[in-house]
């Protein structure tokens, strides 16, 4: 073995130190490849702007971002670089390692010494999201400082932006040259045979017609051709054979059905809530429905967008084809959609989030736009600063759920000649029942007050007394006696005073104290009175001629309060009151909704009073 000299130790030692040297920087420089060089897909900046950025917009840049009067640790997670190179205790993440990563652990609280945010924990799924975030690499769409300082051009320009694709008139662009024309057939072909031939490529062998027919009727209408349809093409030998073709396919209901799917995905379409309970969204399919005829029945795009934006205030709204309701209104439907959050700790902010996912359809499925970026930040690239995102977040916010009454003018018309008819015959009913309600309570009185004076003459021989009565008397005696024991009960005034009487009194006189008692608590009820009251304030008991500072709509609550009802559907003791019945003239199938304005309850409690029956008849 040869013994090196000086200059071969030396070159020994530089390569040792360059080989050490490199041994140290391959990990630093695989975790900036991951951080930096790695293509970020669409899915992972949409996870990290939505799950990530936005948490620690929140809870970490008071004290780790740019307006922190002292980083904490020296660690910065406004930035890339800042996960990257860390702070006093080393990087923060370590891409594809939840466990290894300083970040998860400090969120974690698992380590006394270590618990970030300081104001208190994240919650399970932002820790859980954090956590995925890690194991999908720590995906960052944010640039590097160095990357700004070196590229003058960031920041918004209006005039650059202008070029954006979907802010772009709609013009003819010019046909391109091709070296063959005979293989055009349409426009567009030219547009294809130019790419090719930039290419050098030849375009595909011309399909079979059995080939052709396949493939444009699972295109237009996601099925296959019948074996009709595939014999009487493969027979029809004319040029228009295709166009025939493509002209019933765009006419089959199918055809909306199959395109629909595409639009009901830009607008995540669902019939469920999502979340924990899952709660389903009953009415979602109108909008399905109302999308597959939009295609179906050809609606010129501009109105399409214009219906969903605004349909409940076009002026000149849309009928169905068969003139029963209005299309228009349904197409503000898709802003309903999207998960809502079972009971949210934080109300104000599952608003937020709502919004943000309305902006964030609104601007991709309509404007072909990102705006919820702008949630965070002003936008890289399009011409959106945070403050347009919250003008029309304003918007949203300020713009409240509520059903509508579809029908047609049309429709309640048919509705109101029905009603006309049910009034007629419900008058009938009470007339032919008239007499028999009069003769009831005649009776039930006098068996009423014979019970009520046994019970107020019961003494040594009141069992032999009460045995003497006809058996109405009996069971009223034993019903009286039951509702002497329940303050709640309808005759507890009754019998609570017939119980306490002093002795030397007359029935008579006992029964004059019992209307007075009776009296004096009807009047304690009495909305009227209540009004005074200093322990409670009526917020609305619908006693006056109209429902000024209400809202309807459809024919159910008609146009003011009511008193009368149909003598098969009036309420025990609600005759004399004034109410905002939905009732109408007899039936039970009529829609509508009644508003309040928007209010701050002035007291604790709020107590609602209602009656009514769903479809089968339980209350």
């Amino acid at each position: 073995m040869a013994i090196p000299d000086s200059a071969g130790r030396k070159a020994e030692e530089h390569s040792f130190l360059r080989l050490l040297l490199l041994a140290l920087l391959i990990p630093t420089a695989c975790l900036f490849s991951q951080l930096y060089g790695a293509e970020i897909s669409q899915e992972e900046t949409d996870f990290f702007e939505t799950r990530i950025r936005p948490v620690l917009v929140e809870n970490c840049y008071l004290c780790h971002g740019p307006q922190a009067e002292a980083t904490g640790g020296g660690l910065r997670l406004d930035q890339r670089e800042g996960l990257l190179h860390g702070g006093s205790r080393g990087p923060s993440v370590m891409p594809g390692s939840p466990g290894d990563s300083l970040l998860i652990e400090a969120m974690s609280y698992r380590d006394p010494g270590l618990q970030m945010p300081p104001s208190g924990k994240l919650s399970d799924q932002q820790i859980a999201d954090f956590v995925r975030w890690v194991q999908m690499g720590a995906p960052d769409p944010r640039q590097p400082d160095w990357a700004e300082e070196q590229d003058p051009g960031r920041g918004i320009d209006l005039e650059q932006a202008r070029a954006f694709w979907s802010l772009q008139p709609i013009k003819e662009p010019p046909l391109p040259e091709v070296d063959n024309p005979k293989w055009i057939r349409s426009p567009v072909d030219r547009f294809v045979l130019a790419r090719l031939e930039k290419e050098n490529l030849a375009p595909a062998p011309a399909a079979t017609k059995r080939v052709l027919l396949r493939r444009v009727t699972f295109s237009l209408t996601g099925l296959p051709p019948t074996p009709r349809e595939v014999e009487d093409f493969l027979a029809d030998e004319s040029p228009q054979a295709y166009g025939k073709v493509v002209e019933r396919l765009l006419a089959s209901p199918h055809y909306g059905e199959r395109w629909a799917r595409h639009w009901l995905d830009l607008v995540r379409f669902a019939e469920t809530s999502g979340h924990e309970y899952d709660n389903s969204k009953l009415d979602a399919w109108r909008y399905r429905d109302y999308v597959i005829r939009a295609f179906n029945s050809d609606l010129p795009y501009n109105r399409f967008l214009a219906e969903q934006i605004a349909g409940d205030l076009i002026p000149e709204k849309r009928l169905s084809p068969e003139g029963d309701y209005w299309e228009s209104s349904i197409g503000t439907t898709h802003l309903w959609f999207g998960e809502v959050l079972n009971s949210p700790t934080d109300p104000v902010k599952s608003r937020a989030d709502e919004v943000d996912n309305q902006l964030d359809v609104l601007g991709k499925a309509f404007l072909g736009l990102t705006l919820a970026c702008a949630r965070c930040h002003d936008h890289k690239f399009d011409p959106i600063p945070t403050a347009d995102y919250y003008s029309v977040a304003g918007i949203l916010h300020s713009t409240e759920y509520a059903e509508e009454v579809l029908d047609s003018p049309t429709q309640i018309g048919r509705i109101a000649a029905t009603h006309a008819k049910i009034g007629d015959l419900n008058s009938q009913i009470g007339t032919l029942l008239q007499p028999l309600p009069i003769n009831l309570a005649d009776r039930l009185s006098d068996d009423l007050l014979a019970a009520a004076e046994a019970i107020w003459a019961r003494g040594e021989e009141s069992d032999s007394h009460a045995s003497s009565q006809p058996e109405q008397v009996r069971s009223w005696i034993q019903y009286l006696e039951e509702a002497a024991a329940e303050p709640d009960h309808v005759f507890y005034p009754l019998t609570a005073v017939l119980t306490s009487l002093r002795e030397g009194q007359s029935f008579e006189q006992a029964l004059a104290q019992v209307r007075d008692e009776l009296t004096d608590l009807a009047r304690g009820l009495d909305p009227q009175s209540r009004k005074g009251s200093s322990s409670e304030e009526v917020f609305e008991d619908f006693d006056k001629p109209s429902y000024a500072g209400w809202r309807t709509s459809g024919q159910a609550f008609g146009s003011a309060p009511r008193r009368d009802l149909p003598p098969n559907q009036s309420m025990r003791g609600a005759q004399v009151l004034a109410l905002a019945s939905s009732f109408g003239d007899g039936t039970n199938r009529l829609m509508g909704s009644l508003t309040s304005d928007f209010f701050e309850t002035p007291k604790r409690w709020m107590h609602v009073r209602l009656a009514g029956s769903n479809e089968g008849g339980k209350g």
